[in-house]
């Protein structure tokens, strides 16, 4: 991996170590933007008749996640604060379940809209029915003790919010361009409980979130693809919408 050659100046001195440290995924030039749920079928057809060809990528997949935080949340103050190098820990998996056999954690990090991702399976399957938060984040920092992510999580030990919606995936026609839309978004504050709350939801949004990815080598893709874009792009965050929502502001 070649940070410097895809990004200039400090990012690219700030990519570096990252890649080195954390050996993450590909680099991705990531744009988002919200669509209102009432404008859906306005959305299905710009995805259908777009240049680009996309067509669906494969079937509808529910995505849940907790996001992890430090006690003084930091990594959401940060996304207020409008820095350009933000950085989330959050435990991943698919399906609509509560016990998943097959999670994973993931550091998710971004440098203005250059995103990169590492993540660490877990070795053991969770139930958040009957498990305590302690139980979970120690089975969580198992999969990750002496590797690479361990000081992320140390870093941020506390278990902050669920959030879990449904995501469709298209692929344009030379697959180098990937379109998400995150429909049904619903939000669980944890802050402060011993046991999951799977119950109570503190934010929904009444829009769509979608999200058009590409290398990061290739941004002029995304330019070209979103040039007539009906919609404003712009910074949106579901862990930190739901953290907003859950202090009341």
């Amino acid at each position: 991996m070649r940070p410097t050659s895809i990004t200039p100046g400090w990012t690219a001195s700030v990519l570096a170590p990252i890649a080195t440290a954390l050996r993450p995924g590909p680099l991705r030039h990531e744009v988002k933007w919200l669509v209102r749920a009432e404008e859906g079928a306005r959305l299905a057809a710009w995805v259908r008749t777009h240049r680009a060809g996309f067509r669906s990528g494969f079937a509808d997949r529910v995505v849940t996640s907790v996001y992890y935080d430090s006690v003084v949340l930091e990594d959401f103050l940060a996304n207020g604060a409008g820095l350009s190098l933000r950085e989330k820990v959050r435990l991943r998996w698919y399906g609509a379940t509560w016990t998943p056999v097959q999670a994973q954690l993931e550091v998710k990090g971004r440098i203005d809209t250059v995103g990169w991702k590492a993540s660490a399976a877990m070795a053991a399957s969770l139930d958040l029915h009957r498990q305590t938060w302690r139980e979970i984040t120690a089975l969580l920092r198992a999969a990750v003790t002496g590797t690479a992510l361990q000081p992320h999580i140390d870093a941020r030990p506390e278990p902050v919010l669920i959030t879990r919606y449904r995501r469709s995936y298209f692929l344009s026609r030379d697959e180098r361009l990937r379109v998400t839309i995150d429909a049904d978004v619903v939000a669980m504050a944890q802050i402060g409980r011993m046991r999951p709350e799977l119950r109570q939801t503190v934010h929904q949004h009444r829009v769509l979130v979608v999200e058009l990815k590409c290398a990061a080598a290739e941004r002029d893709l995304a330019g070209d693809a979103l040039r007539d874009l009906p919609w404003r792009t712009g910074r949106h965050s579901k862990y930190a919408s739901g953290v907003t929502a859950w202090l009341g502001e």
